[in-house]
């Protein structure tokens, strides 16, 4: 039966893979445990050995790409052909039990629009935790800590994957920021550092931070472009205007700023009001040397 005309399922787990025709079995079995109603959807890329046709033979759905995606094109793309009410994002690198994956599938049910894997444990280095942390205080969550979309399991809603744009998933810090600012229900459960249970990407630590601190520095630019200069934080009192002024009147400018509290103007009122005071009074003179 065309999988169109079947009945939608309630979960759609999203496993994006490369080459892990060793484990992609195990992680299927598991990840159907989830839900009595669940659709599994592999998205291969970069393949050279079997796991299409092992995921195939576990009645996984498979999209294969011949070119390498990276992780979080395929989730996006996983997304986008997943049919149930509920998103659930795993990796096939790393064995994670049903019980704890149901977690995060409950907590949408709950009314959840984002669930975040609440660990902040990070295989790389100290910098991708602070800069995650440093996005999520720039869009008003610091209380999200140092989680990620880019980190897995995560789970959302399918309203808040269509909210947040498909496309945009593939760059989940960005993603991160659209959810935060349209206001989407983000929480954090089930801390799973799957770092400690993956180590076949020992190797990679510099190109992954690269990618990582990339990623964020867009998901930044897009936080400025919605919220405006300085993403709406304070600026102080510091007075940026002055250096728009001709260089030769900056001191003449500061000595306005200070002044405006009684005139109510800027360099130029009171260079006007001090002239007039000049004619009405004559010129001061000066002692001879």
């Amino acid at each position: 039966m065309d999988s169109t005309t079947c009945p939608a399922p309630e979960v759609s787990v999203i496993i994006s893979v490369q080459n892990e025709a060793q484990r992609i079995v195990r992680v299927i079995q598991e990840a159907r445990r989830v839900s009595p109603s669940t659709e599994v959807i592999v998205v291969c890329s970069g393949m050279t050995d079997h796991t299409p046709k092992r995921a195939l033979e576990q009645g996984a759905k498979v999209i294969e790409a011949v070119p390498t995606l990276g992780q979080d094109v395929g989730r996006a793309i996983g997304a986008f052909f997943a049919r149930g009410d509920i998103m659930l994002f795993i990796d096939a690198d790393c064995l994670v039990p049903a019980s704890k994956l149901r977690q995060y599938v409950d907590e949408v049910k709950k009314g959840w629009d984002v669930v975040l894997n609440a660990s902040t444990g990070c295989r790389y280095n100290g910098t991708v935790t602070q800069v995650r942390r440093l996005l999520n205080h720039i869009v008003g969550r610091p209380d999200l800590a140092g989680s990620s979309l880019t980190t897995v399991p995560h789970a959302m809603s399918r309203q808040a994957a269509e909210r947040i744009g498909f496309e945009d998933l593939a760059v989940p810090p960005r993603a991160l920021v659209k959810a935060a600012l349209q206001g989407l229900a983000i929480t954090r459960v089930c801390p799973i550092n799957t770092a400690r249970l993956n180590n076949s990407r020992a190797g990679r630590n510099d190109r992954a931070v690269d990618l990582e601190l990339s990623d964020h520095a867009d998901a930044i630019a897009t936080c400025l472009r919605e919220r405006g200069e300085r993403a709406g934080f304070y600026d102080h009192e510091r007075h940026r205007d002055l250096l728009l002024v001709p260089p030769q009147l900056h001191l003449r400018t500061v000595y306005s700023q200070m002044m405006r509290g009684t005139t109510g103007g800027d360099w130029r009122v009171v260079r006007k009001a001090k002239q007039k005071t000049q004619r009405k009074t004559g010129p001061k003179t000066r002692r001879p040397r």
